[in-house]
């Protein structure tokens, strides 16, 4: 076995191409890949997007303004930090786990499941000076989310580098990650019809509901390569092995030239721009559903749906760039490789 083969496969000794009859109505399993990756960032940003929810239960519970910003940073303890231990532990293990994202599906569920009986238990809870513990709660159960959350983009890093062809890779990448506004887009929509019919409690019970049947459909449908898919063809597999890419192998943490990294005008822009990207869209995020209620004095249904046109038109221009990147890259206008200068 070759070392792309191995990297491609994980290592995995001893494991067979499927035949797989391809006439008729095959559906390329890459698309499947890419279809459930999409599916599973788009629910996880439904289920931690409570920046409206958040709106009638601070006024059930007379939480001020302030407190709703600290517990809406919950999520962002969790998840900033254990992004890093994510990206280590990917880098570490070198090897794609489709069953790593069951994690942030199936916890994610538990939690919200838990989340509207553990701030209504905790009301009349004295907490620390506070009015009672359950903005503390609602706090934790946030901070929690982010943590098993920060997993999920670098699983998916990996198993992308193993289930794109290198001139879709652009494309697949960018619609996968296009859940983030879709799934900002349908849990503010969403959200404010389902609170204004059933009660915002509906919203985690639907939201676990929604998770935990995914999760379902993610572990039948979903594999860690091509090659140990049962449904994907020798044909396939074989055209997405060979366009993976040059293999690079297992890299350290410690080993990673740091310091060069670092030094890198490109990647110190990367940097900057992420985090002012990050800054102003949990900005707008987390505080237009209170603005648009409590200043423009919207109902919750109409908040809702303005909320959501940020994310919407940011789903339409990410799917449209990574179009546009693989039409520049197929053409030959772009290259996937940088200058021939490594780091």
């Amino acid at each position: 076995m070759s070392l792309q083969t191995k990297l491609v496969t994980g290592g995995v000794q001893g494991d067979t191409l499927q035949d797989v009859d391809c006439s008729g109505g095959y559906i390329p399993r890459r698309y499947v890949f890419t279809l459930c990756g999409f599916c599973a960032v788009t629910i996880c940003m439904v289920a931690s997007t409570v920046s409206l929810v958040i709106v009638p239960i601070s006024r059930e519970l007379g939480w001020s303004d302030a407190t709703k910003g600290v517990v809406l940073s919950g999520y962002y303890y969790g998840y900033s930090p254990c992004c890093a231990v994510g990206g280590a532990l990917a880098l570490r293990f070198n090897r794609p786990t489709a069953q790593v994202l069951l994690l942030p599906l199936a916890t994610t569920a538990l939690l919200q499941l838990a989340l509207p009986s553990l701030v209504m238990h905790l009301k009349d809870v004295p907490c620390l000076g506070l009015a009672s513990c359950s903005e503390v709660g609602m706090f934790v159960v946030l901070m929690l989310t982010g943590m098993v959350q920060a997993t999920l983009n670098p699983a998916l890093h990996r198993m992308i580098s193993v289930w794109s062809p290198v001139a879709e890779r652009s494309a697949q990448h960018n619609f996968i990650y296009s859940g983030q506004q879709a799934g900002q887009m349908i849990g503010l929509a969403t959200g404010g019809l389902i609170i204004d019919g059933l009660g915002w409690r509906a919203v985690f019970y639907i939201n676990a509901a929604a998770l935990g049947s995914f999760a379902l459909v993610w572990a039948a449908l979903v594999a860690d390569s091509p090659r140990l898919h049962s449904g994907c063809s020798r044909q396939e597999t074989a055209m997405i092995e060979t366009d993976a890419g040059e293999p690079h192998g297992t890299v350290g943490i410690c080993s990673m030239p740091w310091g060069q990294i670092l030094r890198t005008p490109a990647v110190l822009l990367l940097f900057v721009n992420h985090w002012v990207m990050g800054w102003s869209s949990s900005t707008i995020q987390s505080w237009t559903p209170t603005w648009l209620t409590e200043e423009l004095h919207f109902d919750i249904k109409s908040s809702g749906f303005v909320s959501a046109l940020p994310p919407l038109i940011g789903f339409g221009v990410s799917t449209l760039s990574g179009l546009l990147a693989t039409h520049l890259i197929t053409t030959g206008k772009a290259s996937v490789s940088g200058p021939s200068e490594q780091i």
